[in-house]
Order: C-alpha cells, then sequence, then structure tokens
C-alpha cells in the first residue's frame, strides 16, 4: 500500500530584490551607514562588470571602471527613495552604470574620429615633424584654449579637474561647495560650450 507525502509547512523564503529593498527602506528610515556599506559591498562588482560590458571597443581603462561605478552609487544614493524593488539592487544601479559608460566611450570616440579626420584633411597624412602640421596643431592649441578662456573660472575648475586631474564628481563637487548633480550639469554644459565655440574659432582661424 502507497501512502502519499505529507505536506509540510515551508516558511516563504524572500526573494533577493525583495530584501533588498527592505534594506533600502530601512537605511531611508535610520541612516544607519552600515546599511549602505552593506549593499555598496554586495552590488559593486555587478556595477562594474556593468561598465566593463557595455564597453565594447575597449577605449576605457580599470580606473575609468572604477569611477564609473562610483558615479553611479553616487547617482542612486541622491535619488534613493525612487528603487521600488522591482529589480536587484546590483541591476540597478548598473543600469546608471552603463548609461554613464555609453556616454563617455561616445565621447572618446567622437574625439578619436575628429582627430582622425583632422589628420586626413589637413593635406596628405603629414607626419608630427612636417612644419605646416605642426603650425595646424599650434593653431588648434590656440583655439582651444580661446574657447575655454570663454566660460566661467569655476567651469575652467571643473573641467581641468574632471579631465586632467581625473578627479570624481564627489571630489570636485566638496572642492567647490556644489553638489554631484550642479557639478555634472556645469561640465557638461562646458563641454558643449567648449565643443561648440572651439569648431567655430577653427573654421575662422584655419582654412584647408
Amino acid at each position: 500500500m502507497k501512502y502519499k507525502k505529507i505536506w509540510k509547512y515551508q516558511p516563504y523564503r524572500t526573494s533577493r530584490r525583495e530584501q533588498d529593498y527592505q534594506q533600502v527602506q530601512k537605511f531611508l528610515k535610520s541612516g544607519d551607514p552600515e546599511l549602505w556599506k552593506a549593499l555598496y559591498e554586495s552590488a559593486y562588482e555587478i556595477v562594474y562588470q556593468c561598465a566593463y560590458g557595455m564597453d565594447f571597443c575597449r577605449v576605457l581603462g580599470p580606473d575609468d571602471y572604477c569611477e564609473i561605478a562610483d558615479e553611479a552609487f553616487a547617482l542612486c544614493y541622491e535619488q534613493l527613495d525612487r528603487y521600488q524593488g522591482l529589480s536587484q539592487f546590483s541591476g540597478w544601479v548598473g543600469g546608471y552604470s552603463k548609461n554613464i559608460t555609453r556616454t563617455r566611450c561616445r565621447q572618446v570616440l567622437t574625439g578619436l574620429r575628429y582627430r582622425r579626420q583632422l589628420y586626413e584633411v589637413s593635406t596628405g597624412r603629414m607626419r608630427d615633424w612636417d612644419p605646416l602640421w605642426i603650425l595646424i596643431r599650434l593653431e588648434r592649441y590656440y583655439c582651444l584654449w580661446k574657447a575655454i578662456s570663454d566660460i566661467s573660472e569655476t567651469s575652467q575648475r571643473i573641467l581641468e579637474a574632471r579631465i586632467l586631474e581625473k578627479l570624481s564628481l564627489r571630489a570636485i563637487a566638496q572642492e567647490l561647495n556644489l553638489t554631484q548633480r550642479e557639478v555634472k550639469t556645469r561640465y557638461e554644459a562646458a563641454c558643449n560650450v567648449v565643443r561648440t565655440r572651439f569648431l567655430r574659432y577653427c573654421t575662422e582661424k584655419v582654412e584647408f
């Protein structure tokens, strides 16, 4: 005689995204830094891999991926109340990481493409030691610095810290007593202004 298997009650197991959502809500209520540290450490590797995976052309480096991951966490920290638990916390932050990586790769590739076109247009693929090529580069530098001088000192400092010193948005915001969102907005606006005026000055200054 066969007996049916006796059904036993099993407690409900919460999914990872539900656990993340509960932990985020606890952090929003208590502000305990240990809760945020746990979220950060558990999601960091996935966020880093999201940045690495979006760089199809491999134009960025490991330091760039780390900076992108930190920037993604900073953005999510500012709008943590928007997290609804529809996905895991690592996936939510990873989406920001992908968008940032996509934007940076586009900027790098655009710059490389423009320099290649400039090199090809400048009559005959001249070498670095060619006097005419040196003159063209000097004129380009002049146009670039003229375009940079048109923006405010704060925007100039943001460009210098971001591009030359490779500082994060958080570090720049602390130095200038601004929010990270303000730094990002001013950085993007400064890049657009410098790019537009640089191309205009080059057209006026250099004629191929």
